[in-house]
């Protein structure tokens, strides 16, 4: 067999086949005497002429035997009839038993006798009989077993007269002409070397026809003596004849063809006819009506089973049967149900093994078949149970991925092939101790090329997308996070598709997702395959695909709504707030038009109210949920720029005010978790996006709630506010409402709100939480019991916690406070018993939260001492929170000992080496306040503004970072943008500046404008100092000494700045003069418009040479370094930027980008390191953007080189691998990223420019 494509059959064999290939290729047999050889020769002679003594178990004597017409003699040789009442077809009708070459097989699992009582009278006389089937089969109950016999004259022609075997027991009962025959052995090598000679002799022999009809007589009682040999011992010629008798089995077995629907009988009675099929089980939940002042309901549960007659069992049977599979992917789902059926039917698994292992065979890229197995799966087209036995049995029982390789070359077999390889993945490559993401990201990537290949090439589509179908059902959902291969598998799949395939492929999937049924289980993995094809359109970026994704898009929607209304009538799990809605790309809904549609699923008013009604509605707590996925739903679509805001800021509000909170309507609150039934906090989220909402908005909202809203709702809100005038109107709102009746059926409520009090310094809210939570533990009934104790316990410890942060808080000297803390008594806790599981040891926990406080206590004014108290506490517990503290209280030393800037920096490498993976964007808003201060202190003025500028509102106006901000701004002389942050601050909070240290920054900014020099004047008085009282020689010397400094020294002159580096020199070069080509856009239309980037470049080369001519800085234009792209001849870089002694000291390289051309970014970044053989430092990548959308496509651009890994260069984590942005407009953007080669860190800056003609942008797409 030959493909006309090339798979990458070979990578995968390579990377998927184990180490220990031992066990598949060991052929050494087991060293055994010369008597043992010769007893097996005896007993494999004998096989070859042995016949059944005892009646052969045929369709037609079983038959007899139900009828009454025929017996079975028990062991004491007397008749015994087993006779029953019943319909004789139905035992093979429904599975029960089949005839294999017309002998006996009991396929089901019956149940127990001692459970007739719960099985119909007309259902006992099938099991009554079947029973004794089995009883005979397995010579139980006094029945006697099957016996063997062989003609006395051959017996002793092929055993000499009187021999007694050694090795095997062999029991010779002489009757007349005959001999009774029993052979037994328990060692697997010596029943293994019987068999061995046994076919030998069956293959030579002439009788073979004769002697393999015989074979089924022997299976039952001697099935170990006869089975399947491994192929080493036959030759080549031999191997041949045995794969004909193999395939002779499979041929003529009843099994594998009887009619697909029967096959299922047998699969469906193999594991469930003991169960639900013969009878009904029906549970029925009772409330019992509560004691009164009893806190928690009484349940009782009844089951009850009702008996099935035949009839019903029969009509149920009818339910499952389907005439033929309409997908391979279908015989996943009754993927087990014949393991164990395998062991009553020994001669046609075997036979499929063997002639799998000596059939197919791998030839480079290419796994063929000899013509068997080939063979037989195009006989399975239409033979359905040969097809269940070659796709869904046989590759989960073969330790072996020769097969599997075998099948996926297969266009009608492939999707099964991959199940069978994931599984290999996931078996191989799971380890606690070794990380093995890089060998599964490989694997990965070749196994999707390989499915695309194979299907794309095959008009496989559909296929293709049932595929990733049930590889998307199976991880979503699941708990396996992004580290999921299938996951991997699926994006890499869609991702790598060309355009047209994506086409293809993506209509068809839409077409399958459409044909799914909604059920009562939220299907989550439709609507994500649906979000990725949207995502993935939208970064192909190709015309071709613009009607593709607003088909994708209208899907969206329409897969949302159908759920959504079913969801709302139905009692049904189908919806519910969850964070996989979180985690969706919404960006792709960003169009008006279809956010509407979404807004406009809101039911009415009327609606809603009797949704939430239990006494109009029974199915309300679904409901409910329902209203909550769609509340998530309009949260995550709020953000967007193209959604109308107004619009589903009012929508909210409505759903609020009508469902938000229980009331005399609503008994099934949506903001209330203890009925939501999920570990979502929806009201979280809530409070955290109407921070955007206008001031009217959020008035109207604190208003509604303040009233009726719980207190960890209403603290909830106070935590999550942005702006400091909202926080005092709820607090306000919380200060004067004195009716807070807590929910004392929810311990959890009240610990939220206490916690969240104290979180906020709000110590008189969270002695309301304690108290009522006291209330609730004093009053409880159950507050006596050991299960009770831990939460008394609980709130102790809480309590004591309260009284320590009192003191913390307190106006006291710090001497004091720890005086006061000391003299806290600790609470009352049960000793914890060595035995005892208790999930918190409360006595450490009280030490831990004394000895924090201390510590906190400390910082101030004895950061040494505090210091010692977080770095043994982080010793003990390793958290982030004392790694923090740490610094926190090394930073504080410094600062009381008047450090200077250099310690700083020493402390700030330090922290960051600590810390796995730095990146300040994960840091806590509290703790990027202190990194930042440090920075400042450490005299990192334009980093504390690059940082800064980067941040959020809510984060950049958080006071401590404010104020950080706006002296690194004043440092750097930039006193207006310093008094304007001060001012946006005011606007920002809606409040006056009435804190002492803001005020007193903004004095210390008045009086520096007011005294400051202008740039321009301070130019001047520069000028004229140099330039004073100096001879013409003076000044030729002092110029030479500047252009002959090193490059480093002369970047620092040239800016005025000594604390410049080189690569942010040469970036500012760069840019300005990309920013110049901007501005002459006009006068490069021509060029613009063929798209010329060599054009380009020598207008960008003159203007940056001009620039630096004075400094002998100089960019070559096209220099000719390295190795070419094709490893031959040297290569040409667009430019390379040298010092006046031509040193190397940066590369330049340029791209044209019409779309977000991944080959083409991927060609440029990777001819860094074959045209850089010296590492340097920085590299500058410039894109020249022809884009339809500017803005959105160079975050497209980012994404991607975020991504990758580079050719020649370390690998980074992408995970956590950061892209620093420095500048952008609607015009250009430019980040910088570092990444490391041999060990050298190298700065890269990507800058894209927008070259799009205004014209050009006017014209409509």
């Amino acid at each position: 067999m030959y493909q006309n494509y090339q798979l990458p059959i070979k990578e995968l064999n390579e990377l998927l086949t184990e180490v220990d290939q031992y066990n598949q290729h060991n052929t050494d047999m087991p060293i055994l005497d010369i008597v043992t050889h010769i007893e097996a020769n005896y007993v494999s002679e004998l096989l070859l002429y042995m016949e059944l003594k005892s009646p052969r178990l045929t369709r037609e004597f079983v038959k007899k035997l139900q009828l009454g017409d025929a017996c079975w003699k028990t062991v004491d040789g007397k008749e015994r009839y087993i006779n029953e009442d019943f319909d004789f077809e139905l035992l093979e009708k429904l599975g029960i038993v089949f005839f294999e070459c017309d002998w006996l097989q009991v396929s089901t699992m019956l149940p127990s006798s001692q459970h007739n009582e719960y099985i119909h009278k007309t259902v006992k006389p099938i099991l009554a009989f079947v029973r004794s089937l089995k009883d005979i089969l397995y010579s139980r109950n006094n029945f006697q077993s099957l016996e063997m016999e062989i003609d006395s004259g051959t017996y002793e022609r092929i055993v000499p007269d009187n021999y007694q075997f050694e090795k095997l027991n062999v029991d010779i009962d002489k009757i007349t002409n005959t001999c009774s025959i029993t052979l037994r052995t328990e060692n697997r090598d010596i029943k293994s070397l019987i068999s061995d000679y046994y076919w030998k002799k069956v293959i030579k022999s002439p009788q073979r026809t004769e002697i393999l009809d015989r074979f089924y007589s022997l299976k039952p009682l001697l099935s170990d003596l006869i089975s399947i040999p491994n192929s080493s011992i036959f030759s080549p010629d031999e191997i041949i004849i045995f794969s004909t008798i193999c395939m002779e089995r499979i041929r003529n077995s009843s099994l594998l063809n009887m009619p697909f629907e029967q096959f299922q009988n047998i699969l469906h009675s193999h594991r469930n006819f003991g169960d639900e099929l013969i009878r009904q089980k029906t549970s029925i939940n009772v409330c019992l009506t509560p004691v009164p002042n009893q806190a928690e309901k009484t349940k009782s549960e009844t089951t009850t089973s009702t008996p099935l007659s035949i009839v019903e069992v029969v009509k149920n049977y009818s339910l499952i049967k389907q005439q033929k599979t309409t997908g391979n992917l279908e015989f996943i789902n009754r993927g087990g149900r014949l393991e164990h059926l395998m062991f009553y039917d020994t001669e046609v698994f075997p036979s499929l093994i063997y002639l799998i292992k000596n059939d197919l065979f791998i030839d480079y890229q290419v796994v063929s078949s000899k013509g068997n197995i080939e063979s037989l799966l195009n006989e399975s087209i239409e033979n359905q149970a040969l097809r269940f036995y070659l796709l869904c049995v046989i590759p989960n029982l073969l330790n072996n991925i020769t097969y599997s390789l075998y099948l996926l070359s297969k266009p009608n077999e492939f999707d099964i092939a991959a199940i069978q390889l994931i599984s290999e993945v996931n078996c191989k490559y799971t380890s606690r101790e070794v990380n093995y993401s890089g060998a599964k990201s490989n694997v990965s990537t070749i196994l999707s090329d390989a499915l695309i290949k194979i299907s794309m090439n095959n008009n496989k589509e559909q296929m293709l997308s049932l595929l990733l179908i049930k590889l998307a059902k199976g991880y979503i959902g699941n708990s396996q996070g992004n580290d999921s291969f299938e996951q991997k598998l699926v994006e890499n799949i869609i991702s790598d598709l060309t355009s047209k395939e994506f086409k293809k492929l993506t209509y068809v999937l839409i077409d399958e997702i459409e044909k799914i049924d909604i059920s009562g289980i939220w299907s989550k993995y439709t609507t994500y395959l649906l979000f990725l094809l949207a995502d993935l359109c939208e970064q192909k970026n190709s015309d071709s695909l613009k009607v593709l994704l607003v088909k994708i898009r209208e899907k969206i929607f329409s897969e949302y709504k159908r759920y959504f209304e079913f969801s709302l009538s139905h009692d049904s799990h189908c919806l519910n707030s969850d964070h996989f809605y979180d985690n969706l790309n919404w960006e792709v809904c960003n169009e008006i038009n279809l956010i509407s549609k979404f807004v406009k699923l809101k039911p009415s008013p009327r609606k809603l109210i009797q949704g939430f009604f239990f006494k109009e509605n029974n199915n309300s707590i679904y409901y409910m949920k329902s209203v909550r996925s769609f509340v998530q739903v309009l949260i995550n679509l709020y953000p967007l720029s193209n959604a109308p805001k107004n619009e589903i800021q009012r929508v909210l509000l409505d759903i609020l005010k009508t469902a938000g909170f229980k009331s005399e309507d609503v008994e099934f609150p949506l903001f209330d978790c203890h009925f939501s039934d999920d570990k979502y906090d929806l009201w979280n989220k809530f409070t955290e996006t109407i921070n955007d909402f206008d001031e009217a908005a959020f008035d109207e909202i604190v208003s509604s709630i303040s009233d009726s809203a719980p207190l960890d709702t209403m603290m909830s809100l106070y935590s999550n506010a942005s702006k400091q005038d909202r926080k005092n109107k709820i607090i306000e709102k919380i200060e004067h409402r004195d009716n807070w009746e807590l929910n004392k059926d929810s311990l959890p409520a009240i610990e939220k709100s206490f916690l969240l009090a104290l979180d906020k310094n709000k110590l008189d809210i969270a002695k309301v939480s304690l108290n009522a939570a006291k209330d609730f533990l004093n009053s409880h009934s159950w507050r006596a019991s050991e299960h009770f104790k831990e939460y008394i316990q609980k709130w102790s410890v809480f309590e004591y916690k309260y009284q320590l942060l009192t003191i913390y808080y307190s106006p006291d000297k710090s001497k004091d406070k720890v005086t006061l803390v000391n003299d806290v008594s600790e609470p009352k806790l049960e000793v914890k018993k060595q035995y005892q599981q208790i999930r918190t040891d409360w006595h450490k926990e009280v030490d831990l939260f004394k000895r924090y406080i201390i510590g906190l206590i400390k910082l101030e004014n004895e950061p040494g001492k505090s210091k010692l108290i977080f770095e043994q506490l982080n010793k003990e517990y390793k958290s982030s929170i004392f790694a923090h503290l740490i610094f926190t209280s090394k930073l504080q030393a410094l600062l009381k000992n008047e450090s200077d800037s250099e310690k700083y920096k020493i402390l700030i490498k330090e922290y960051k080496a600590n810390q796995d993976n730095f990146s300040i964007d994960t840091l806590s808003l509290n703790n990027k306040s202190d990194y930042l201060y440090a920075l400042y202190l450490a005299g990192n003025y334009n980093e504390v503004d690059a940082e800064c500028s980067k941040l959020i509102r809510s984060e950049k106006f958080h006071r401590s970072i404010t104020i950080t901000y706006s002296k690194a701004l004043r440092k750097k002389d930039n006193l207006k943008p310093a008094s304007k942050l001060l001012q946006d601050y005011k606007s920002y909070h809606s409040v006056e500046l009435d804190d002492d240290e803001l005020t007193q920054e903004i004095k210390d900014i008045e009086i520096e404008i007011e005294n400051s020099t202008s740039p321009l004047q301070r130019e001047k008085i520069r000028s004229q100092v140099l330039v004073s009282n100096k001879s013409n020689d003076e000044l030729r010397t002092i110029y030479n000494e500047i252009v002959n400094k090193s490059i480093s020294d002369l970047v620092k002159i040239i800016s005025n700045d000594s604390d410049i580096r080189l690569e942010s020199f040469l970036y500012n070069q760069v840019f300005s003069c990309l920013k110049e080509i901007l501005k002459r856009g006009r006068n490069l239309e021509k060029l613009i418009d063929k798209k010329d980037e060599n054009a380009i470049n020598d207008w960008f080369t003159s203007l940056f040479n001009q620039k630096m001519s004075t400094f002998s800085i100089r960019l070559s234009d096209q220099a000719r370094i390295g190795s070419a792209e094709s490893n031959k001849g040297v290569g040409e870089t667009d430019g390379l930027i040298s010092d006046r002694l031509n040193s190397s000291i940066s590369m330049f390289e340029a791209m044209n980008l019409n779309y977000i051309n991944k080959v083409v970014i991927n060609k440029h970044v990777n001819k860094i390191t074959k045209y850089d053989r010296e590492s340097l430092s920085p590299i500058f990548i410039v894109s020249y953007c022809y884009f339809d959308d500017f803005i959105n496509k160079r975050h497209d651009y980012c994404k991607h080189i975020k991504g990758m890994q580079y050719l020649g260069f370390d690998k980074v984590d992408i995970v956590n691998h950061q892209l620093k942005r420095l500048d952008y407009s609607s015009d250009y953007y430019s980040v910088v990223e570092s990444r490391y080669r041999g060990g050298k860190e190298i700065y890269i800056y990507h800058i894209l420019i927008d070259l799009t003609l205004p014209l050009q942008k006017k014209q409509p797409l």
